[in-house]
């Protein structure tokens, strides 16, 4: 029989809802041997998000509900925005400041996305937990194109 203690639990959620379209442009410092922009395009992000920790005293993780109910409405704040980086040379066309998210970041890459959603998510896990975020994982996956992921991961250490 194996011990509990060896166990590692993960809540995952993923399905056809958690997603959000946006656009942003990359630039790209070299791009087959010279510096490239992209031009501001769109995809639809799909999202997928892995908590990991110990089993509170409702041997459960996490209320996949509540965790669910705090996603849609953070991917929410990236729906239908251009997402830009705050230190990026990649401009793009202009566009109404309500409809931009701005990354501390030198890029608005897939990977920087999924930090900013990630953070924001893991800022208000008050709402979805009692219990410190510290003792918990998280990995925020996104697929930007089929095939195509970039995932942020706060590991999961035992306390």
């Amino acid at each position: 029989m194996i011990s509990r203690e060896r166990v590692k639990y993960s809540v995952i959620l993923d399905d056809s809802a958690l997603i959000f379209k946006a656009r942003h442009a990359l630039a790209l410092p070299d791009f087959l041997g010279a510096p490239f922009v992209e031009p501001l395009h769109e995809h639809e992000f799909r999202a997928r998000l892995k908590i990991s920790g110990s089993l509170d005293e409702s041997a459960c993780v996490v209320d996949f509900v509540a965790a669910r109910r705090v996603l849609l409405e953070v991917l929410a704040e990236l729906n239908d925005r251009t997402i830009v980086a705050t230190d990026s040379p990649s401009k793009g066309t202009p566009t109404p400041a309500e409809k931009v998210v701005s990354l501390e970041a030198t890029n608005p890459s897939t990977e920087e996305i999924a930090f900013w959603a990630l953070d924001r998510f893991v800022s208000r896990f008050s709402e979805v937990s009692k219990r410190n975020p510290e003792e918990f994982g998280f990995a925020l996956r996104l697929e930007e194109a089929p095939g195509c992921f970039a995932e942020a991961e706060l590991p999961f250490s035992r306390p």
